[in-house]
């Protein structure tokens, strides 16, 4: 059984309803992020035990730390225990920087780009799922009885099945995250020796050149009207090339037909111009007909504009491909599809639906530390919040902020109190009838909320 399989199988349902309660966030959400999430933190695992050197440290970190499956029994009692669950978090701050190292923070940046989570709730998914991760691990090594190269050997055959569900990990990983298994001795025999080791600088270099080429050929050829386009190219150095491209545009869909001056061969391309989709109330990516494209729920954007499938994070259709003007329209549709997804988990929660979450922790707000201004907020999250409060005109909500910013508990309190009215004003301000909205501020009394400066928005 693979590593990332036998992590899984601790998720079950009870143990994601707790996570998802003590991270606060809708339940649908955080199994959406896992599928990114734990497969960076088994990555960067991997990445770090590929050499049997590396695989010894790892043996180390499960002797020392008392790593192993007895630690897994009662994962929904230790994150129902205050101190229990603290501890559990904690050694997950520590486990990240060994796994990732200098890497953590830009690992942590992309996971939550491509994930739509706040900081502050990536942060602590992350910190949940490394001793999960790590445990599980040292049960296999305990039941397998695996030394070091033992070890080395059962992390690399998984390699390029894990790294491929992270588009980026391996790159942000470093050399050692490699997909092919058991390179890293042999690239570095090479860069000592000479020999071959121009190929690793050489192979990019070309792919690089060839990316280039590809992106930047016939761009002159191309029409941006909705008429057939037929372009007659000179071959002055008797040299094969396109000389008739026909391109034709219909429903959104580009056909380029290229021949080769000596016939010896044709090109038939088929592209998507995304230039007139749209996303519809289901949020669907639909085209200028309406025909859906990408259904809501199988694709996802990440913050370079690439389109990714859902369930695995690989990228559909990289924005490199795409026509000019495409980055701002689904960067646009990105703003629009987190805004109604929270609009959607908002309404469900606010009239009950079944299977909804009764309350919901805004993962982005921030407030200076000294009082009651923002620093900072998902525009999506409260927005997505107000529309939800105003469809549902009878709904009603309490917002509930900790903190332990004061000097003491009482300024604590009265921290919260106005933050927590500043969130109301801010809800009523985008429409919201003031009635709908009780803010209630928790000060301190809460010490892990207070920590983390948690808001609450809890369904009346």
């Amino acid at each position: 059984m693979g590593l990332l399989d036998g992590v899984k199988g601790m998720m079950t349902n009870a143990v994601v309803d707790k996570v998802s309660d003590v991270i606060g966030i809708e339940n649908g959400m955080l199994k959406s992020a896992m599928k990114m999430f734990l497969p960076a933190v088994i990555g960067g695992v991997i990445n770090k035990g590929s050499t049997p050197s590396g695989a010894g440290g790892l043996l180390d970190l499960f002797k020392n730390g008392g790593y192993g499956d007895d630690n897994l029994g009662d994962l929904v009692g230790v994150l129902g225990n205050e101190e229990k669950r603290s501890g559990w978090m904690d050694t997950g701050a520590d486990l990240l920087g060994s796994i990732f190292g200098n890497s953590q923070s830009g690992i942590t940046d992309m996971l939550i780009n491509k994930t739509g989570l706040g900081k502050g709730v990536g942060g602590m998914l992350l910190k949940f799922l490394a001793p999960l991760v790590i445990n599980k691990l040292a049960g296999i090594v305990s039941g397998k009885n695996l030394d070091a190269q033992g070890l080395s050997s059962y992390l690399n055959d998984q390699k390029s099945d894990v790294m491929g569900l992270v588009p980026g990990l391996g790159s942000l990983l470093g050399s050692g995250a490699s997909l092919s298994s058991g390179a890293t001795a042999q690239t570095s025999n090479n860069d000592e020796g000479g020999g071959m080791g121009f190929l690793k600088w050489l192979l990019p270099l070309a792919l690089a050149g060839l990316a280039f080429w590809y992106f930047t050929k016939d761009k002159g050829d191309a029409t941006d009207t909705q008429e057939p386009a037929k372009v007659e190219a000179n071959n002055t150095d008797n040299k094969p090339s396109t000389t008739t491209k026909k391109v034709e545009v219909t429903g959104g869909e580009t056909t380029v037909v290229g021949a080769t001056n000596d016939g010896s061969t044709t090109t038939e391309i088929t592209t998507t111009d995304y230039t007139g989709y749209d996303i519809n109330d289901n949020l669907d990516i639909v085209s200028g007909s309406g025909a859906v494209v990408h259904s809501s729920g199988s694709y996802d954007v990440d913050q370079n504009n690439n389109i990714l499938d859902g369930n695995s994070g690989r990228v559909l259709i990289p924005a490199a491909s795409l026509p000019d003007g495409f980055k701002t329209k689904i960067s646009s549709m990105f703003d629009r599809i987190r805004l109604a997804r929270m609009k959607m988990m908002f309404g469900n929660m606010i009239v009950k639906k079944e299977g909804s979450k009764s309350s919901y922790a805004l993962s982005d707000i921030k407030f200076k530390k000294e009082g009651h201004r923002i620093a900072g907020f998902s525009k999506a999250e409260v927005e997505g919040l107000a529309a939800a409060l105003k469809a549902n005109a009878t709904g009603k909500i309490e917002v509930h902020v900790h903190t332990a910013d004061g000097k003491d508990d009482k300024e604590s309190s009265e921290f919260s109190d106005k933050r927590a009215n500043v969130i109301r004003d801010m809800l009523v301000t985008l429409g919201v009838n003031k009635d709908q909205i009780s803010a209630v501020g928790k000060g301190a009394e809460d010490a892990a909320k207070a920590s983390v400066g948690k808001v609450d928005i809890v369904v009346k």
